[in-house]
């Protein structure tokens, strides 16, 4: 019975056997319940995370940096669109304006606190 596909991979859709009765299993690798393989699994957690708005795009594409994608033709059409498109994204470089700007509001805190902090109060 073991040979019998009951499950499909949500990343790359091959079938697998997934044994629903080895609870101890399922606690071991919780994988199995989603994906065929862990390094599939890993994937899935991070597109999982992008479109429910726990990682945005930036961290997703750092996140999918770090995880074997050389399979990624063999994946899902959806999937594949979707990685594509997360690792098309090109980080957009601070404008040198902004960077001063950021500069002068951190000078003018460090002002700000140690005015507070050498502030006396008269009763």
């Amino acid at each position: 019975m073991a040979s019998q596909y009951n499950a499909t991979c949500d990343i790359c859709g091959n079938p697998y056997h997934l044994c629903l009765s080895c609870k101890d299993i399922m606690a071991l690798q919780p994988w199995k319940i989603h994906t065929d393989t862990a390094e599939h699994y890993k994937i899935y957690q991070v597109l999982h995370g992008y479109n429910t708005g726990v990682y945005n795009i930036a961290e997703a594409k750092a996140k999918l940096k770090t995880i074997d994608l050389s399979d990624k033709n063999n994946f899902v059409a959806e999937i594949k669109k979707v990685i594509d498109k997360i690792m098309a994204y090109k980080d957009e470089p601070i404008e040198k304006e902004t960077i001063e700007v950021m500069s002068t509001l951190k000078k003018d805190k460090k002002k700000n606190y140690k005015k507070v902090e050498t502030e006396t109060v008269d009763d």
